[in-house]
């Protein structure tokens, strides 16, 4: 048996740090196969295996650590937050509490057992814990956007710019204040005085990536119809595309904001950002949704059968649906996918051509209106679906029903989960 060196475990903890945890695993198993009993290898391990989302095998290894180390509370807390992971809330908040018992000047493990009591609804907990980090620690920034972000939660602004004006007097160049100010403003109805914030935000740290403050700051700019900053907005936006997003280095657009790429999916297009370039942030944000799933043994099927994927929506035309997505279908790839769109509705008169540029993405364009549900779970199952899509999601009363036989529906909206084993379709409700 060797002793791993320090310099070793603050390599591995680097690759963790940046987001290269599935490259450390591996290299984390091999020492420990030299030093079994280092408590800090474990642990590591631990930490790759939750940042991959693998929280069962994270629960192991965190265990062996705390057991080699049974006073460490750093171990105690890291385990607590795999197996909140992992959906196991009381023996999580058992750990995270007696993390806090054991070291109760270090604010991570309060800052979980207070994200654990938000994510319960038990808001005055929360509050409580989170202002008491705030106590002992008034700069930790975590802290500080969660509690803002629960006060604007429920409804209590005042208490929320109360907050951030304070942090903000103790730290007046941290742009991330000006940005959690800048949600609140607009929260509120104050959407110029938003703008300037976000404009003081980007000026105190220019940014050379896309980030949250140039989704607000294209949004707000669309909002208050302030035209004479649409130059300044493309300025801005066009060589952060490019640094953000660079060709052929897929790998690096998934360590970015998810919230704020969901936001440039909706903005580009009316910025008229080149396709490409919403094409890729459409593909950041499914990967990342993707990892979010652990991996399933789909049935094995014939290299020459295509895909076959439907769409459901109410606007397939002049409409966000048909201006943001008209690109996405269009390179579809039918090579390899058969794409079926189902209309429930099909606009009179629609002279923007987006209609018909959709209808000509499609191998197939059914017009769904004036169906029954139980007709429409028929052809569903007679066209063989594999994969089906509802872009309506809540906002049209939700025609997906049970009667759609479906195998597993995920609503990314936050809504409920159901099985059917009558049919094997993954169908996903956005």
């Amino acid at each position: 048996m060797t002793e791993t060196t320090p310099d070793t475990t603050t390599r591995l903890a680097e690759l963790i740090r940046t987001r290269n945890s599935a490259k450390a695993i591996p290299e984390i198993k091999q020492q420990i196969t030299l030093s079994p009993r280092d408590d800090r290898l474990w642990a590591l391990l631990g930490q790759a295996h939750f940042h991959v989302n693998q929280f069962a095998e994270a629960i192991t290894a965190l265990r062996e650590a705390l057991r080699l180390k049974p006073d460490h509370a750093a171990h105690c807390g890291d385990l607590g937050l795999a197996l909140r992971a992992d959906g196991r809330v009381t023996e999580a908040e058992a750990l995270l509490r007696e993390a806090i018992r054991r070291d109760g000047a270090n604010p991570l493990s309060r800052f979980a057992l207070g994200n654990l009591f938000v994510s319960q609804r038990r808001h005055e907990e929360a509050i409580s814990i989170l202002g008491s980090i705030l106590t002992q620690n008034p700069g930790f920034f975590p802290a500080i956007e969660n509690l803002a972000s629960l006060f604007s939660d429920l409804g209590r602004l005042q208490d929320a710019l109360k907050l951030i004006e304070t942090a903000i007097q103790r730290a007046p160049q941290d742009h991330r204040l000006y940005s959690m100010l800048t949600i609140i403003l607009d929260k509120g109805g104050n959407q110029n005085a938003a703008l300037d914030v976000t404009l003081k935000a980007i000026a105190l740290d220019p940014s050379k990536t896309l980030d949250m403050r140039h989704a607000s700051f294209m949004s707000l700019t669309g909002r208050t119809g302030r035209l004479d900053l649409r130059d300044k907005v493309m300025e801005l936006l066009n060589p952060a595309i490019t640094e953000t997003l660079p060709e052929g280095q897929t790998e690096s657009w998934t360590k970015l904001d998810r919230n704020a790429m969901r936001r440039f999916i909706f903005l580009f297009p009316y910025y008229g950002i080149p396709d490409r370039a919403l094409m890729k942030v459409h593909s950041t944000v499914g990967n990342v949704i993707a990892a979010s799933f652990p991996a399933e043994n789909m049935p094995p099927r014939s290299k020459k059968e295509k895909i076959r994927i439907g769409y459901l929506s109410h606007n397939f035309g002049n409409h966000p649906i048909g201006h943001l997505l008209s690109c996405f279908f269009e390179a579809h790839g039918h090579q390899d996918h058969e794409v079926f769109l189902y209309a429930t509705h099909i606009f009179a008169q629609d002279a923007s051509g987006y209609g018909e540029r959709l209808k000509q993405a499609a191998d197939h364009f059914i017009d769904y209106r004036g169906w029954s549900d139980q007709f429409f779970a028929n052809k569903i199952h007679d066209d063989e679906l594999d994969i089906l899509i509802d872009l309506d999601g809540y906002m049209h009363g939700g025609v997906l029903k049970c009667s759609l036989s479906a195998w597993r529906v995920f609503k990314f909206t936050g809504y409920n989960l159901w099985r059917d084993v009558l049919r094997p379709i993954l169908i996903i409700q956005l």
